[in-house]
């Protein structure tokens, strides 16, 4: 995606800058004679990190500009990775001793002596570099300002927050009333372009008291990824098993099971963002969905951005949702630029009005203009208006939502950037835990510290702030893995997605088990791979010694091999939510940073007393393990421990 530029080198430089501060200040530091080069080095940082704002906004369009600041990112990261290092052989070197003074002294402190002269050498070479681009020192800085309450969905759908879809949504319901007793299934679909609200409308029709009418309630996410068997056994799972899931993979098997469910019942199925096209898979998907009998009514509603595939997987006339008109665009910017408030809204309404017509008529662009408009100086707005990012255009589609988008993601506190790119780890459409979303920000250091307000408390208003202009979203798919009412869960917002994943640029590293591997260079630092059954081999190539966090999805096997993580020295997040697997490869316990540990669902009796060597580790998480008997006596000595969820872990 053109124009993005490195916008995240901001925060990683705060974030090391700020370990570098408290290690200055450590009594080790101090013995072995680092706190000269330390204390220089956080010097270094912070005098450039006053110009990063117009780095960041001036590497969109300046290819000189994006490589200097990924080699100041990149040199961060590098002095991080030191100092964990750094920390680990003063800690090691501390209990081989076991008396503190004789550290000055450790072998360990020799190459690290020569390690810290050249990185603080590299350091001040980049920095001084920015002198080559004049860049403009930061006065008024976006991240001083507070996170501020933003008019926010409830915890679906609040129609007062919706604007100009009453008549959509009476269409809808019409066309579903309209239905003959002979009609057996219906299938509506819902077209329209990204972020016009096909997504904002079903949801109206879900929950309007119109839906009281059906025995039953269903909501699937499709996505890109056409998953029949996923399709029919999350139908299954809602239906029949409220407790647990559905895993028939035959699709004769299934539409009988289906046939046998659905009879005499009237349910209401929404089959959320399909991106398919093959006429044969949508011919399936309808045969397997046509199992209605003369006392059954079985509507399905649709939502897909591709008149094709409405065309081709109806049996009604597919209802196309038209954009919005400027006069609705510019209400919605009012609203979440909280206009009405302001005492200089003359100066401001042809202002507004002109960028509302910008939107292209799609809510969800409204609604990040708004975002950005908010409390912001008249200055501001004209910048605003006459951005240079409105000049991007690759299709009809990006060139209406996309540099929206991108201009409230500019505008975001740099922290809450990264957090905002750091949901790139999870698949689209995935549901995203709320709470270890919030954790795993906080462990990956993405909070800034604050003096009143905890780190928890300040990721849980970035969540509201996110929800509130539609980038995250609750989520309504079945998942066996929510069984506790108290989660919530959530969604990205496909577009934001996309512009999540431009963002974080080469930071990411995404496989799909069915894709060739073609890593090359081995720069970054987070890594998803989903459907993975390649050999150890191949995957200890891609799990380098910079990766921080590791998602792994859709696992086939249930054992991994011991030495799975052996190659992921500096690994902080390690999530195995959505895979079942036998026990914890011993691997797992020589990761001296991890930080993170999601492994729900282990079939294994017992974890191994090796678990004490995770002396960071902080968050553990193994739900629904009910195998397991038996918590090792080693456990008591992982003293850093903060979140221990062992709910489902029925034998213990």
């Amino acid at each position: 995606m053109a124009g993005v530029g490195e916008v995240l080198a901001s925060v990683v430089l705060r974030e090391v800058a700020r370990r570098l501060g408290s290690a200055v200040g450590d009594q080790i530091t101090t013995q072995w004679n680092f706190t000269k080069d330390l204390d220089g080095m956080r010097m270094t940082l912070e005098s450039v990190n006053a110009l990063l704002r117009d780095a960041e906004r001036r590497s969109a369009r300046e290819e000189p500009v994006r490589l200097w600041l990924k080699r100041l990112k990149n040199a961060a990261y590098d002095i991080s990775e030191m100092l964990d290092e750094f920390q680990t052989a003063a800690t090691d070197a501390g209990k081989k001793t076991g008396v503190f003074h004789s550290l000055a002294t450790a072998p360990s402190r020799f190459p690290m002596v020569s390690k810290m002269k050249r990185m603080r050498k590299k350091l001040a070479k980049i920095t001084e570099e920015h002198k080559n681009f004049s860049f403009m020192p930061n006065t008024a800085s976006v991240d001083r300002q507070p996170i501020d309450p933003r008019p926010q969905l409830s915890e679906f759908t609040d129609e007062t927050a919706i604007v100009g879809r009453s008549e959509d949504k009476q269409n809808i319901i019409v066309a579903l009333l309209t239905r003959g007793s002979e009609d057996g299934t219906i299938i509506l679909p819902i077209y329209g372009i990204g972020g016009v609200g096909k997504t904002t409308l079903a949801h109206m029709v879900f929950d309007d008291k119109y839906s009281t009418r059906y025995n039953c309630l269903v909501w699937v996410h499709v996505s890109q990824d056409f998953d029949l068997n996923k399709i029919g056994n999350t139908i299954i799972s809602h239906v029949a098993y409220p407790e647990k899931e559905s895993f028939i993979l035959d699709h004769e098997l299934m539409r009988k099971r289906l046939g046998n469910l659905l009879e005499g019942r009237k349910i209401l199925i929404i089959l959320d963002d399909i991106w398919e096209s093959n006429q044969f898979n949508l011919d399936t998907l309808k045969c397997m969905l046509n199992v209605g009998k003369k006392n059954s009514e079985l509507d399905v509603i649709v939502t897909t951005r591709m008149e094709q595939t409405a065309r081709k997987v109806c049996t009604v006339e597919p209802y196309k949702l038209e954009t919005l008109n400027h006069d609705i665009c510019w209400d919605i910017v009012k609203r979440y630029s909280a206009f009405e408030d302001r005492g200089d809204k003359q100066q401001l309404e042809v202002i507004g009005q002109e960028i509302a017509t910008k939107c292209g008529g799609v809510p969800l662009a409204a609604r990040a203009l708004g975002y950005a408009l908010h409390s912001k100086t008249v200055d501001r707005w004209l910048a605003l208006k006459n951005s240079e990012i409105w000049d991007e255009c690759s299709s009809e589609e990006t060139s209406l939502v996309l540099p929206s988008l991108k201009l409230s993601f500019y505008n975001m506190p740099s922290c809450l950037r990264m957090c905002l790119a750091y949901c790139a780890i999870y698949a689209k459409g995935c549901n995203i835990e709320k709470d270890d979303l919030i954790h795993q920000w906080i462990t990956l250091g993405f909070i800034e510290p604050h003096k009143v307000f905890s780190a928890t408390q300040i990721a849980e208003d970035y969540v509201k702030h996110l929800l509130g202009i539609s980038f995250l979203q609750h989520s309504r798919t079945y998942s066996t893995s929510q069984k506790d009412d108290r989660a919530v869960t959530l969604t990205m917002h496909d577009l934001v997605h996309d512009i999540s994943r431009s963002v974080i640029d080469d930071e990411l590293f995404f496989l799909d088990g069915t894709k060739e591997n073609k890593c090359g260079q081995s720069t970054y630092r987070y890594v998803l791979l989903t459907d993975y059954d390649k050999p150890l081999k191949e995957l200890s190539m891609i799990l380098h010694g910079r990766i921080r966090a590791l998602h792994l999805v859709d696992y086939r096997k249930t054992e991994l091999n011991d030495e799975a993580f052996s190659s992921a020295k500096r690994l902080i997040v390690l999530d195995l939510s959505h895979c079942s697997i036998q026990k914890l490869p011993d691997s797992i316990y020589q990761l001296k940073q991890l930080q993170y540990l999601r492994a729900p669902r282990v079939q294994d009796g017992m974890i191994s007393e090796s678990i004490s060597k995770l002396s960071k580790l902080n968050y553990l998480n193994l739900r629904g393990s009910s195998e397991m008997s038996k918590l090792p006596e080693s456990f008591g000595k992982l003293e850093a421990l903060m979140c221990l969820n062992l709910s489902g872990c029925s034998q213990l």
